[in-house]
């Protein structure tokens, strides 16, 4: 039987309560046609990204729009911008999957932008995560650029992806469209179930050659 979006919503309500991680009180749920919309703040980066990932594993969500923002925490004595910088840059040197000899970092009323050029897109989000997790951030603005090393060719690039998500168990390739253009892809279609759906997701962002992802894969129902 068909769920209603009321019963979705009372699971993402309790599944949030349930999560230890996150203090659901500061967080706003709608939902419409099987796409939920989450609002508010929350206190990290992590705490976010829980939050969306709960949201994910209620069954009848198709797609998860995360608009929560990331709340200043207002310290005794807040770390300066100096400080947070030299705790970045004592990150990246205890990273040994960053190379943070392409990358610049500067920090603005706690507010960190980076600069420079990345050779895998992943990587790009990954150090967006790494320094999410460093105190004193209150956000971070990512223009790292993904320059790879060797430049493949978008349909070698699309290959790969398509060889990986063939690999995946309970997905239906000719439900999934890979489109790659320049290097940047796009994942489009459907699939069965949120395992599924992130499964694709990494398969694409630590493909060689990808420099951006767009993904517009829903769950189906």
């Amino acid at each position: 039987m068909k769920r209603t979006m009321q019963q979705i919503k009372r699971d993402i309500e309790e599944q949030l309560a349930w999560d230890i991680r996150i203090n659901e009180s500061s967080i706003s749920i709608d939902i419409k046609d099987h796409t939920v919309f989450l609002d508010g703040t929350v206190g990290s980066f992590l705490e976010r990204q829980a939050a969306e990932y709960d949201v994910w594993t209620i069954p009848g969500v198709s797609k998860v729009d995360n608009n929560l923002t990331i709340k200043k925490h207002h310290q005794k004595t807040p770390l300066d911008d100096e400080e947070i910088k030299w705790n970045i840059v004592s990150t990246f040197s205890l990273n040994s999957q960053i190379d943070e000899s392409g990358i610049d970092v500067s920090v603005n009323n706690r507010v960190v932008t980076l600069s420079g050029s990345v050779n895998q897109f992943w990587k790009k989000l990954y150090i967006e995560e790494v320094i999410f997790q460093v105190p004193g951030v209150i956000d971070v603005i990512n223009t790292l650029s993904v320059v790879p090393e060797c430049k493949p060719y978008d349909k070698r690039i699309a290959s790969d992806i398509i060889d990986s998500l063939e690999r995946i168990g309970d997905i239906n390739i000719e439900k999934v469209n890979v489109e790659v253009n320049n290097g940047q892809v796009t994942l489009r279609g459907s699939v069965p179930d949120w395992h599924v759906y992130s499964e694709a997701h990494n398969a694409a962002r630590h493909a060689r050659g990808v420099v951006d992802l767009i993904n517009k894969l829903i769950i189906s129902h």
